[in-house]
C-alpha cells in the first residue's frame, strides 16, 4: 500500500487520532432510527446524522451523564427537556455498528466528565482484592451477582447486563452498611443496595471505607464527620 494511502487510513480510521473517537452509529428513536457518525472530541460529543436536520452537538457542560451501556451502546443524557416525558431530561441512545467502546475511550471520558459515568463494561483492572456474593435489591425482586473490590474501583458483575456497574472510588458519593449483611453504594446518579450472602468482615469494610473517603477528604481537606446528617453511618468506620 502506498505511504499516502497508509497515512490516510490512519488519520481517518484510527479511533483515537488527534483526541477524537469516531464511530458509525444508529440513533434509536421511539419510531424509527437515524444513522450517522458519533464523534467524541476534546470539546464535546457530536452526532453527525445522514439527515442534517437530525444532527446534534453537545459541549461536555451540556451533558448531564453518559452511560457506557455495553461495548456497542452509548447513551448521552442531556439537560434538554423530553418532549414526551414530563419533567424528564432527554436521552440519546446510540448503537455502534463500526468498532466498539474500548478502554481508551473510557479513560478519555474520565478526564472530560465531572459527573459520574455510568459504566456497565468491566474493563480490565488490577487483581481484585475481595469478592462478595450479593443480591442487588430491585423495587420488585432483585438480581444476583458478585461485588469485585479492587484498589481503584468496585465492580458489580451480574448476568443481568442492565444492572452491571463499575464505580471508581472517586465517583462514589457515599458508602455504608446497616449491618454485616448489607452494603449501600451511592453515586450522584443512583443508589445500589446489596444483601450480602456471607457476613462482611471489618477488614473488607475498612478497605472500602478508606478508599471512598480518602479520595473525598483529600479533595476537601476536611475531617470526616462522625455523626449527624445523611451519610453519618457510612462515614463511621466500624461495622454495626
Amino acid at each position: 500500500m502506498p505511504a499516502l494511502a497508509i497515512a490516510f487510513a490512519f488519520i481517518f480510521l484510527h479511533p483515537a487520532y488527534a483526541g477524537e473517537f469516531v464511530f458509525d452509529v444508529k440513533k434509536d428513536e421511539l419510531i424509527g432510527s437515524e444513522k450517522g457518525k458519533l464523534i467524541v472530541a476534546e470539546d464535546g460529543i457530536e452526532f453527525r446524522a445522514q439527515n442534517p436536520k437530525e444532527s446534534r452537538r453537545w459541549p461536555y457542560t451540556d451533558i448531564k451523564s453518559i452511560d457506557l451501556a455495553s461495548p456497542r451502546k452509548l447513551v448521552v443524557k442531556t439537560y434538554e427537556d423530553s418532549g414526551w416525558k414530563l419533567g424528564a431530561d432527554r436521552e440519546y441512545s446510540f448503537e455502534i455498528s463500526g468498532g466498539e467502546i474500548g478502554r481508551e475511550l473510557y479513560d478519555f471520558l474520565l478526564g472530560k466528565i465531572e459527573r459520574a459515568l455510568t459504566i456497565r463494561i468491566p474493563f480490565s483492572s488490577q487483581a481484585y482484592v475481595y469478592e462478595l456474593k450479593v443480591k442487588h435489591r430491585h423495587r420488585f425482586g432483585g438480581c444476583h451477582g458478585t461485588l469485585k473490590i479492587a484498589e481503584d474501583r468496585i465492580v458489580y458483575d451480574t448476568e443481568n447486563a442492565r444492572d452491571r456497574r463499575v464505580w471508581l472510588y472517586r465517583d462514589i458519593e457515599s458508602f455504608g452498611s446497616g449491618n454485616p449483611f448489607n452494603i449501600r453504594i451511592s453515586t450522584y446518579t443512583e443508589t445500589y443496595t446489596f444483601d450480602l450472602k456471607e457476613r462482611m468482615s471489618e477488614q473488607v469494610y475498612d478497605f472500602i471505607w478508606e478508599r471512598v473517603y480518602r479520595v473525598r477528604l483529600s479533595a476537601t481537606c476536611e475531617p470526616a464527620p462522625k455523626d449527624g446528617g445523611r451519610g453519618a453511618a457510612e462515614q463511621t468506620r466500624s461495622l454495626p
